[in-house]
């Protein structure tokens, strides 16, 4: 199963991913809340992840509040990443991942590259070069 983490960084963007997203397989999305709840007066009634595949456009979404034992409301109050897991459809060529957070007075704020989202190759193809594999004698 491929995996991309979003934490919290001030030197780099805090987006890795661990393996290849393969279409047919799983993609878990490791999501730092504080990223969306920058200091202790920030506040959520949600944070959702939004999922989108390409070509297709197929999107799904989840809460990732929904599934931490204790509701953070402040990021002092979030404790490790929350988690989202989803499966990747046979025709995607690449994911793309934003995330939103829903305040109590309807305001909405985004975790999405500046409005870009965040975009991920999907391939079954390995991709290495014929110079890094030497024959042998």
């Amino acid at each position: 199963m491929a995996a991309v983490r979003f934490r919290r960084d001030q030197k780099s963007s805090g987006v890795s991913r661990l393996g290849r997203l393969l279409p047919g397989g799983r993609l878990r999305i490791e999501y730092d809340l504080s990223r969306l709840l920058p200091d202790e007066t920030a506040t959520a009634t949600d944070i959702t992840c939004h999922v989108r595949f390409l070509p297709s456009g197929e999107v799904q979404q989840g809460s990732l509040l929904a599934h931490q034992t204790r509701m953070p409301t402040s990021s002092r109050s979030a404790s490790g990443p929350a988690v989202f897991e989803v499966g990747i459809p046979l025709e995607a060529t690449a994911v793309e991942v934003w995330f939103e957070r829903r305040d109590a007075d309807g305001t909405s704020d985004w975790d999405s590259k500046y409005g870009n989202n965040f975009r991920f190759p999907a391939s079954n193809s390995c991709q290495w070069s014929l110079g890094s594999a030497q024959r042998r004698p």
